[in-house]
């Protein structure tokens, strides 16, 4: 047991006043002073100790009441924590051993030297003063305590003998805006409310453990068995201590910073890749925030955390199951671990420097370490421009399928995904009002990508003034408000409209759309581009505009709200121009703001919709192989431009007989939510002519996953030359009706799970000159599920009947995913079917030698059962192989043999080329 004397405190240095009153209220002005002399114990799992301090009443009334946090009681049973977290998570998860209770235990008190009586109230200790302490005044305070360290995955437990040590001791509650914060802790999630404040700790433990800690060793010292470290912290938020006898330390100092790293015997491979780059990080967000102000700062491969990561003063605590899972490469360090230690090591300046109250501000952190970690995920010669996801040697098979999205398009995807389904919350919202599932969306991704909007509001020079402004806030802590105002006063303007709509609010939305472009050849060889923008959402703000020239460079313009045109004179002939090319900002639609890099796939729909406000050739050939019997080839041609209009020929033979179609699919008429097309076709089959047209409207309302409502009438007229019995047969005229809903959505080219569902009805009326009538009502369910990394799941579910005289010649054509196998069923009372469709990667891509585009092989696997008064089934494999492609150019290849109830079938080879112009 140590004993500390109160006398051997000093009044802790008062920081220079808040720096502006712009900034918010500067919370406990005067920092704190603690001294700690405290003793692990590893068989007892106990740390027993003295903690004293003194601080200054920095508010503008007495105080009779000091209030102090005892997070170690938040594992006591009967807790607020266990009782309000256990209503969400499984707490068992936390606990390796089964429940462990911790708890700290106050034996005595000393408030100015007399002893005093507090009252325990859950986590947090009431100490009442013998007299109040006025403003501007200091009191001493001196505590003995012992903490049970419990056995839990947390900032504070043990599992075996790895021990992390935070908030360990009774450290002051924070006081905000004059009043003590008592927010109970009720998340795992859920950081806390700390002011800056200085240490001077020493600490006992056995000579056999290597420890790390917030501050500077300033010396330790052997006695017997056991060491005694003796700690200077100043400026920082709580201290903490993490130790083990399974770590070997490394370290290095550059730029006057040492970083330390610990981590186990055996990861000798880690620990100097954590050094090189947390010394990076700690250079890159110096120059980007500013210089970060300690002396020393220590990475731990914690064993005490599960997965993830956790944020300490000075120090950041990486789950090792990431550095040690069996089935991982080393070279997987770039990719997950790279971008945890970003975060965490972010949060050495969002928590460390800028503090705030993380239960009602969290964004205040976690949106700016996240938007942090972008910013050094996309720096100049990083790896991948910011991937977080990699393909290294040695990666098991199932690793290679994760998606290959970079940290922005991570960030943009889950937000927008939020916000279509109604369920975005604003960034300033209180972390303590946030269901589970919704803290990630809200404040790990939205969150910075609003920042990054925020960026292009004000402009690259402000924005950069901004983060120094928020670091010259160092030492203090900031609210929304607070934050706001170091923007405004950087971008010299009002910023409300900006953050009522995207920081505290989230009904704001934004749907750029380029209606369309052109440009002229101006007398001096320039070319004078006029772009319109429209803007579909219910907020507006500026974007930048990439303009691309035929000799391959990009030139950048700017669309300002207000002004729906965008001009600009540049030396060399356009070829594109895109919207936000970056994915900055929170658009609903990217699929509307211009030319759009895609990745154009052949089993999507259409074979890849061509860039707005361009064209696409394709061709494509598709054959039944020989063995299969009767061979049959068609050779088409297709040409499609904006809004998906399409106008396309095929020639081919079937059944030995010529045929031919021409098909034309033009939109009529869009505006805002609406549109409408109409179709024709006429076509030849080995059974005779047929001609039909239709007529469309769609209704798109923009909300949920922006589903689209459809009405299709068309009718088409039907010309045999003889019946199966061999009489002559009149015309049949033939009506459709379908009421469409699909749901759908196609992001960077690649689409997203959805559904579409269908009602419909074809029907033969006798009064239509028709020999005899029909009527087939008809209802299809189809459901598309995005796996990751292009593995798709694709079902649909058919059931329908035919009332009345229906030409036997007349088949219902069931066709799965990917439109290169039909079945083809005849007329009957009933109809069914079930198509399923699983399609793989092999591999990766693959890069053939002096092949332009990468290649990506597929393994497909079908099944397909129907009734059509007997039943028809198929099972088939196949491969399919597509083409990368962003640019212009797309190459497909499909081909599935299957079997069938007769017995196998070789299926039909489709190959399709493309090119945009």
């Amino acid at each position: 047991m140590f004993y500390i004397q109160v006398n051997q405190l000093t009044p802790p240095p008062f920081l220079a006043p808040c720096v502006i009153a712009a900034v918010g209220e500067c919370l406990m002005q005067s920092p704190p002073a603690y001294v700690l002399k405290a003793r692990l114990d590893p068989a007892a799992h106990e740390v027993r100790g003295e903690v004293a301090v003194r601080f200054t009443n920095d508010g503008d009334r007495p105080l009779t009441t000091v209030w102090f946090q005892l997070y170690p009681n938040t594992f006591r049973p009967g807790s607020t924590y266990l009782e309000t977290a256990g209503r969400t998570f499984n707490l068992d998860t936390f606990f390796p051993s089964g429940r462990d209770p911790g708890w700290i235990d106050v034996t005595a008190i000393l408030a100015a030297g007399s002893l005093v009586q507090a009252v325990t109230h859950d986590a947090f200790l009431e100490v009442p003063l013998s007299q109040p302490l006025a403003p501007g005044q200091s009191i001493s305070l001196a505590l003995t305590f012992k903490t049970h360290v419990p056995e839990v995955y947390d900032r504070l437990g043990h599992v075996g003998e790895d021990y992390s040590l935070a908030y360990w001791y009774p450290r002051l509650a924070a006081r905000d805006h004059g009043e003590w914060d008592l927010t109970p802790r009720t998340t795992p999630l859920q950081e806390f409310h700390d002011v800056h404040a200085d240490f001077d700790v020493q600490f006992s433990l056995p000579a056999r453990f290597v420890a790390g800690a917030t501050g500077h060793l300033v010396e330790a010292t052997r006695d017997g068995d056991r060491q005694v470290l003796h700690y200077r912290a100043d400026h920082v938020r709580s201290f903490a201590l993490e130790a083990s006898p399974n770590w070997k330390e490394l370290k290095s100092t550059e730029a006057g910073v040492t970083v330390h790293v610990l981590a186990r015997e055996g990861e000798d491979w880690l620990a100097p890749r954590i050094l090189r780059q947390t010394h990076d990080l700690v250079k890159f967000y110096g120059e980007l925030v500013g210089p970060y102000p300690y002396a020393d700062l220590t990475v731990v491969s914690s064993e005490a955390l599960p997965v993830g990561g956790i944020e300490l003063p000075q120090m950041v605590l990486n789950a090792r199951l990431l550095a040690r899972m069996d089935d991982l490469p080393k070279g997987w360090f770039e990719v997950g671990y790279d971008a945890l230690n970003a975060h965490e090591i972010a949060h050495q300046w969002f928590f460390g420097l800028v503090g705030n109250d993380e239960a009602h501000d969290c964004w205040i952190d976690e949106s700016f370490a996240s938007y942090l970690t972008r910013r050094w995920l996309e720096r100049p010669g990083a790896p991948e421009a910011g991937s977080q996801t990699r393909f290294g040697e040695g990666l098991t098979w199932w690793n290679r399928f994760h998606p290959f999205l970079t940290l922005r398009e991570s960030q943009y995807q889950t937000a927008l995904r939020q916000e279509l389904n109604g369920l975005a919350e604003a960034p300033a919202a209180p972390l303590v009002d946030q269901p589970f599932g919704q803290v990630d969306p809200t404040y790990y991704d939205r969150g910075p990508v609003v920042l990054e909007m925020l960026r292009l509001e004000v402009g690259d020079e402000a924005f950069g003034r901004f983060l120094h402004g928020l670091y010259a806030a160092k030492f203090q802590n900031l609210d929304t408000a607070g934050v706001q105002a170091v923007a405004e006063r950087a971008a010299n303007r009002s910023l409300q409209t900006f953050f009522d709509a995207w920081v505290r609010g989230n009904k704001a939305t934004l749907d750029h759309r380029l209606v369309g472009w052109r440009q002229r050849l101006l007398p001096d060889g320039r070319y004078h581009l006029e772009a319109n923008v429209q803007q579909l959402g219910n907020t507006d703000m500026a974007v930048p505009v990439a303009i691309t020239l035929a000799d391959g460079r990009q030139v950048q313009a700017r669309y300002e709200p207000g002004n729906p045109w965008v001009e600009t004179d540049v030396d060399a002939k356009i070829t594109g121009v895109m919207l936000d090319p970056a994915v900055s900002t929170l658009d609903r639609d990217y699929g509307n703001n211009g030319q759009l890099p895609v990745a154009i796939f052949p089993w999507l729909p259409g074979f890849g919709e061509p860039y707005p406000g361009r064209k696409a050739l394709r061709i494509g050939v598709s054959t039944v192989p020989v063995s299969a019997g009767p061979v049959g080839a068609n050779l088409n041609l297709d040409l499609a431009s904006i809004r998906s209009a399409h106008r396309g020929v095929s020639v081919g033979f079937q059944e030995g007989k010529p045929v031919w179609s021409l098909g034309v699919d033009q939109p009529i008429y869009g505006l805002g939510n609406y549109d409408s097309r109409w179709a024709a076709s006429l076509a030849q089959r080995p059974e005779g002519y047929a001609g039909g047209l239709e007529l469309g409207l769609a209704w798109q309302p923009r909300v949920g996953e922006n589903p689209t409502l459809a009405l299709n009438l068309g009718g088409e007229r039907r010309v045999f030359p003889t019946d199966p019995t061999g009489a002559p047969a009149a015309a049949t005229n033939v009506g459709r009706l379908d009421l469409l809903l699909e749901t759908r959505k196609v992001l960077y080219g690649v689409r997203a799970a959805g559904g579409r569902y269908r009602l419909g009805v074809e029907a033969a009326p006798p009064l239509l000159d028709n020999a005899a009538g029909f009527v087939t009502p008809s209802v299809e369910l189809a459901q598309h599920v995005d796996l990751g990394w292009f593995t798709t799941m694709s079902g649909r579910l058919y059931a329908g009947g035919t009332m009345g005289q229906r030409d036997p010649r007349d088949e219902l054509r069931l066709e799965r995913e990917g439109q290169f196998r039909e079945i083809g069923l005849g007329s009957g009372e009933s109809l069914a079917a079930l198509n399923l469709e699983l399609a793989r990667p092999l591999s990766g891509a693959l890069y053939p030698p002096g092949f332009p585009l990468p290649l990506l092989p597929m393994g497909i696997a079908f099944a397909n059962l129907g009734w059509a008064g007997a039943p028809v089934a198929e099972l088939g494999v196949g491969l399919r192989l597509g083409v990368f492609a962003v640019g212009q150019a797309s190459v497909g290849l499909d081909w599935a043999p299957y079997n069938t109830l007769e017995g196998f079938t070789p299926g039909v080879v489709i190959f399709k080329a493309g090119y945009g112009f």
